[in-house]
Protein backbone atom coordinates (compact mmCIF):
# COMPACT_ATOMS: atom_id res chain seq x y z
CA UNK A 1 0.00 0.00 0.00
CA UNK A 2 1.45 3.41 -0.91
CA UNK A 3 2.64 5.53 1.98
CA UNK A 4 0.16 8.33 1.23
CA UNK A 5 -2.76 5.91 1.29
CA UNK A 6 -1.54 4.39 4.55
CA UNK A 7 -1.34 7.82 6.16
CA UNK A 8 -4.84 8.63 4.92
CA UNK A 9 -6.21 5.42 6.40
CA UNK A 10 -4.48 6.05 9.74
CA UNK A 11 -5.82 9.63 9.81
CA UNK A 12 -9.33 8.43 9.09
CA UNK A 13 -9.09 5.83 11.86
CA UNK A 14 -7.82 8.41 14.35
CA UNK A 15 -10.63 10.78 13.41
CA UNK A 16 -13.17 8.00 13.88
CA UNK A 17 -11.69 7.21 17.29
CA UNK A 18 -11.87 10.85 18.36
CA UNK A 19 -15.50 11.13 17.23
CA UNK A 20 -16.38 7.90 19.05
CA UNK A 21 -14.73 9.17 22.23
CA UNK A 22 -16.57 12.49 22.03
CA UNK A 23 -19.87 10.72 21.43
CA UNK A 24 -19.25 8.53 24.48
CA UNK A 25 -18.73 11.63 26.65
CA UNK A 26 -21.81 13.45 25.39
CA UNK A 27 -24.76 13.85 27.75
CA UNK A 28 -27.66 11.59 26.93
CA UNK A 29 -29.70 14.35 25.30
CA UNK A 30 -26.82 15.46 23.10
CA UNK A 31 -26.23 11.87 21.97
CA UNK A 32 -29.89 11.54 21.12
CA UNK A 33 -29.76 14.77 19.08
CA UNK A 34 -26.67 13.59 17.25
CA UNK A 35 -28.34 10.26 16.56
CA UNK A 36 -31.43 12.06 15.28
CA UNK A 37 -29.29 14.13 12.90
CA UNK A 38 -27.60 10.97 11.63
CA UNK A 39 -30.98 9.34 11.01
CA UNK A 40 -32.15 12.45 9.16
CA UNK A 41 -29.03 12.34 6.98
CA UNK A 42 -29.46 8.62 6.29
CA UNK A 43 -33.12 9.25 5.45
CA UNK A 44 -32.14 12.00 3.01
CA UNK A 45 -29.60 9.70 1.36
CA UNK A 46 -32.22 6.98 1.10
CA UNK A 47 -34.64 9.38 -0.58
CA UNK A 48 -31.99 10.39 -3.12
CA UNK A 49 -30.98 6.78 -3.68
CA UNK A 50 -34.64 5.83 -4.19
CA UNK A 51 -35.00 8.51 -6.85
CA UNK A 52 -31.89 7.32 -8.66
CA UNK A 53 -32.86 3.64 -8.51
CA UNK A 54 -36.26 4.28 -10.09
CA UNK A 55 -36.17 5.90 -13.54
CA UNK A 56 -39.89 6.64 -13.23
CA UNK A 57 -39.55 8.46 -9.88
CA UNK A 58 -36.45 10.31 -11.03
CA UNK A 59 -38.38 11.35 -14.13
CA UNK A 60 -41.18 12.74 -11.95
CA UNK A 61 -38.72 14.77 -9.90
CA UNK A 62 -36.89 16.09 -12.97
CA UNK A 63 -40.12 16.95 -14.78
CA UNK A 64 -41.47 18.72 -11.70
CA UNK A 65 -38.41 20.95 -11.48
CA UNK A 66 -38.32 21.58 -15.24
CA UNK A 67 -42.02 22.50 -15.46
CA UNK A 68 -41.81 24.63 -12.33
CA UNK A 69 -38.80 26.46 -13.79
CA UNK A 70 -40.63 27.31 -17.02
CA UNK A 71 -43.73 28.47 -15.18
CA UNK A 72 -41.64 30.49 -12.74
CA UNK A 73 -39.85 32.26 -15.59
CA UNK A 74 -43.19 33.46 -16.96
CA UNK A 75 -44.39 34.40 -13.47
CA UNK A 76 -41.25 36.38 -12.65
CA UNK A 77 -41.58 38.51 -15.78
CA UNK A 78 -45.33 38.95 -15.25
CA UNK A 79 -44.94 40.22 -11.67
CA UNK A 80 -41.97 42.48 -12.40
CA UNK A 81 -44.11 45.68 -12.65
CA UNK A 82 -44.98 45.16 -8.97
CA UNK A 83 -41.35 45.80 -7.98
CA UNK A 84 -39.53 49.11 -8.03
CA UNK A 85 -36.90 47.66 -10.37
CA UNK A 86 -39.48 47.94 -13.15
CA UNK A 87 -39.29 51.75 -12.92
CA UNK A 88 -35.66 52.19 -11.87
CA UNK A 89 -33.79 49.39 -13.64
CA UNK A 90 -32.51 49.03 -17.18
CA UNK A 91 -33.82 46.32 -19.50
CA UNK A 92 -30.69 44.30 -18.85
CA UNK A 93 -31.12 44.58 -15.08
CA UNK A 94 -34.77 43.53 -15.28
CA UNK A 95 -33.98 40.50 -17.46
CA UNK A 96 -31.10 39.51 -15.19
CA UNK A 97 -33.28 39.81 -12.08
CA UNK A 98 -36.01 37.66 -13.62
CA UNK A 99 -33.54 34.96 -14.70
CA UNK A 100 -31.74 35.06 -11.35
CA UNK A 101 -35.01 34.70 -9.44
CA UNK A 102 -36.13 31.87 -11.74
CA UNK A 103 -32.96 29.95 -10.96
CA UNK A 104 -33.66 30.46 -7.26
CA UNK A 105 -37.23 29.27 -7.76
CA UNK A 106 -35.97 26.08 -9.40
CA UNK A 107 -33.62 25.39 -6.50
CA UNK A 108 -36.31 26.10 -3.90
CA UNK A 109 -38.81 23.93 -5.76
CA UNK A 110 -36.43 20.99 -6.05
CA UNK A 111 -35.30 21.26 -2.44
CA UNK A 112 -38.89 21.56 -1.21
CA UNK A 113 -39.88 18.36 -2.98
CA UNK A 114 -36.83 16.50 -1.67
CA UNK A 115 -37.51 17.57 1.91
CA UNK A 116 -41.19 16.69 1.52
CA UNK A 117 -40.21 13.21 0.32
CA UNK A 118 -37.90 12.88 3.32
CA UNK A 119 -40.64 13.87 5.76
CA UNK A 120 -43.80 12.25 4.39
CA UNK A 121 -42.76 10.27 1.30
CA UNK A 122 -42.55 6.52 0.98
CA UNK A 123 -41.40 3.71 -1.29
CA UNK A 124 -44.70 3.82 -3.14
CA UNK A 125 -44.48 7.50 -4.06
CA UNK A 126 -45.92 9.01 -6.22
CA UNK A 127 -48.68 6.42 -6.58
CA UNK A 128 -48.94 6.49 -2.79
CA UNK A 129 -48.84 9.57 -0.51
CA UNK A 130 -49.32 11.78 -3.56
CA UNK A 131 -51.33 14.41 -1.71
CA UNK A 132 -49.22 14.38 1.45
CA UNK A 133 -46.03 15.03 -0.51
CA UNK A 134 -47.70 17.82 -2.50
CA UNK A 135 -49.04 19.49 0.66
CA UNK A 136 -45.63 19.34 2.33
CA UNK A 137 -43.91 20.66 -0.81
CA UNK A 138 -46.25 23.67 -0.96
CA UNK A 139 -45.94 24.34 2.78
CA UNK A 140 -42.13 24.27 2.64
CA UNK A 141 -42.04 26.54 -0.41
CA UNK A 142 -44.47 28.99 1.21
CA UNK A 143 -42.55 29.03 4.48
CA UNK A 144 -39.28 29.77 2.74
CA UNK A 145 -40.92 32.47 0.61
CA UNK A 146 -42.29 34.29 3.64
CA UNK A 147 -38.86 34.16 5.29
CA UNK A 148 -37.01 35.21 2.13
CA UNK A 149 -39.30 38.14 1.38
CA UNK A 150 -39.11 39.33 5.01
CA UNK A 151 -35.30 39.06 4.94
CA UNK A 152 -34.66 40.59 1.52
CA UNK A 153 -37.37 43.26 1.51
CA UNK A 154 -37.65 44.15 5.18
CA UNK A 155 -34.08 43.75 6.43
CA UNK A 156 -31.55 43.67 3.60
CA UNK A 157 -33.52 45.83 1.14
CA UNK A 158 -32.20 43.61 -1.67
CA UNK A 159 -35.35 44.45 -3.60
CA UNK A 160 -38.47 46.51 -2.96
CA UNK A 161 -42.17 46.38 -3.79
CA UNK A 162 -43.80 49.13 -5.76
CA UNK A 163 -47.02 50.76 -4.61
CA UNK A 164 -48.92 48.33 -6.86
CA UNK A 165 -47.91 45.25 -4.85
CA UNK A 166 -50.58 44.08 -2.37
CA UNK A 167 -49.00 42.89 0.86
CA UNK A 168 -50.17 40.24 3.30
CA UNK A 169 -49.77 40.60 7.10
CA UNK A 170 -48.16 39.95 9.50
CA UNK A 171 -44.79 40.23 7.73
CA UNK A 172 -45.86 42.39 4.81
CA UNK A 173 -45.19 39.62 2.29
CA UNK A 174 -46.00 40.44 -1.31
CA UNK A 175 -49.17 38.77 -2.55
CA UNK A 176 -47.80 37.57 -5.88
CA UNK A 177 -44.83 35.67 -4.39
CA UNK A 178 -47.27 33.87 -2.09
CA UNK A 179 -49.62 33.07 -4.97
CA UNK A 180 -46.66 31.82 -6.99
CA UNK A 181 -45.92 29.10 -4.44
CA UNK A 182 -49.59 28.30 -3.91
CA UNK A 183 -50.33 27.85 -7.62
CA UNK A 184 -47.22 26.81 -9.56
CA UNK A 185 -45.94 23.82 -7.52
CA UNK A 186 -49.32 22.01 -7.60
CA UNK A 187 -49.59 22.59 -11.36
CA UNK A 188 -46.03 21.36 -11.98
CA UNK A 189 -46.51 18.41 -9.63
CA UNK A 190 -49.75 17.37 -11.29
CA UNK A 191 -48.23 17.50 -14.76
CA UNK A 192 -45.06 15.73 -13.63
CA UNK A 193 -46.86 12.80 -12.01
CA UNK A 194 -49.28 12.21 -14.88
CA UNK A 195 -49.01 8.65 -16.16
CA UNK A 196 -46.56 7.51 -13.48
CA UNK A 197 -48.23 4.12 -12.97
CA UNK A 198 -47.80 3.21 -16.63
CA UNK A 199 -44.21 4.42 -16.61
CA UNK A 200 -43.31 2.31 -13.56
CA UNK A 201 -44.90 -0.76 -15.13
CA UNK A 202 -42.81 -0.29 -18.27
CA UNK A 203 -39.59 0.14 -16.25
CA UNK A 204 -40.28 -2.87 -14.00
Amino acid sequence: MPALLERSVRSARRLASVIAALMARMPGRARRCAGHRRRQWHGFRNVCAGLLRSPARWGVFARHVAILTMLSLLWEFAQMPLYTLWQTGTTREIVYAALHCTLGDAMIGGASLLVALLIVGGAGWPRERWGAVLAATVAIGLGYTVFSEWLNVGLRASWAYSDLMPVVPPFGTGLTPLLQWLILPPVAYRLATRGIAQAEERSA
